[in-house]
């Protein structure tokens, strides 16, 4: 799935549990990008136990074979990355930005973990062409959008 990804591949999909620690909520999601370049996402909930161990339960199972080409049984994970976010959303409701710091990630393969320093993501979503005023800030800034 990573490959695919990296080689900029369509149709493809990408699996995650995601765990959001002050609510104490976890979901197993997957999340699709199409031929078009349409991306979607489909999640179910599941046990903050299960995410700490990583082991899916038959219904998890499920849900990946009825949504993925993938046998869920085949799936091992490979990589864990924590950070910080910071989430801002405007009183209309039609904006939104996160800003991810203290980015950690650590290979399941190998657990060597890696911190990146420095680095803040930010993310903005928004209705349509919308006028950000956090857009218009960043370009004063210098701040332009990057791709990783």
């Amino acid at each position: 799935m990573y490959m695919m990804h990296h080689n900029r591949k369509l149709n493809r999909y990408k699996i995650r549990m995601r765990s959001y620690i002050e609510s104490e909520i976890s979901f197993l999601e997957i999340k699709t990008k199409n031929n078009k370049g349409r991306t979607s996402k489909k999640r179910i909930g599941i046990e903050n136990e299960q995410f700490k161990l990583m082991l899916l339960t038959e219904n998890e199972q499920e849900f990946i074979q009825k949504k993925t080409p993938y046998h869920p049984t085949l799936l091992k994970p490979q990589l864990q990355n924590l950070f910080r976010r910071i989430t801002l959303v405007d009183n209309n409701l039609t904006e939104r930005v996160t800003l991810d710091t203290c980015l950690t990630y650590k290979s399941l393969i190998n657990g060597v973990a890696n911190e990146v320093n420095g680095l803040i993501i930010i993310e903005m979503k928004q209705e349509g062409a919308n006028r950000s005023r956090f857009n218009a800030y960043l370009n004063e800034l210098s701040i332009l959008p990057k791709s990783m």
